[in-house]
């Protein structure tokens, strides 16, 4: 169903068949605006591990649609109108891996920290229009290892300090408004691989060389 015209009435219509054993779900490059689950059709994603929602015209996701893929373990919202991130707040996505948010308008990340999300493993915010990354402190995930916040608009990464993401291997803050780096002093990701920080604002690295 990737790149098809698939909108809001098609969708309703999908929504009416048993998807019971269905494991991946691929609802790219249509026009999907909203996504609602009626009480008749719970559970028909109990077994859904893989969803593919990029590149439509979705604002925001239905809470019963969210409690409903408690059991994914991939999710691709990239490429949408999604600007806040209400939705997620008291969620539960304990088995969720993988996040991309990338390539929307998403200002406030505040509800991820609400979400439970401990076993998420790839979290890509990328090209948004973040400035507060103070919700980073909250999000508990022992396993995340690549956290994309490129091309937002973030000027202070003093948060770093107070994350629990020791199992970090990329952080990419690339294009964004970052001037002080100083706080990376004080931050601990023992097992970080990459970081990016280029194209920034940044004057002064001596912080760094003195570790």
């Amino acid at each position: 169903m990737h790149k098809n015209e698939i909108d809001n009435y098609n969708f309703e219509i999908l929504m009416k068949i048993d998807f019971a054993n269905l494991i991946v779900l691929n609802l790219a490059d249509n026009y999907i605006e909203n996504l609602e689950i009626s009480n008749n059709n719970l559970n028909i994603f109990k077994n859904l591990k893989f969803l593919n929602l990029e590149k439509n015209k979705l604002k925001e996701l239905s809470k019963n649609f969210l409690k409903e893929i408690g059991n994914l373990e991939y999710l691709f919202l990239a490429f949408n109108n999604f600007i806040g991130l209400k939705e997620f707040s008291g969620i539960y996505l304990n088995n969720l891996s993988y996040l991309s948010l990338s390539h929307n308008n998403i200002y406030d990340i505040s509800p991820l920290s609400q979400a439970n999300l401990k076993n998420l493993n790839v979290l890509n915010l990328s090209f948004n229009k973040i400035k507060d990354i103070s919700a980073l402190e909250k999000i508990i995930s022992e396993f995340l290892e690549e956290l994309n916040l490129n091309n937002n608009d973030i000027l202070d990464i003093k948060i770093l300090e107070k994350t629990n993401f020791k199992e970090l291997k990329i952080l990419d803050l690339k294009v964004n408004q970052i001037n002080y780096i100083d706080i990376l002093e004080k931050s601990s990701f023992p097992n970080l691989e990459i970081l990016d920080l280029s194209k920034n604002k940044i004057f002064n690295i001596n912080p760094l060389s003195n570790q």
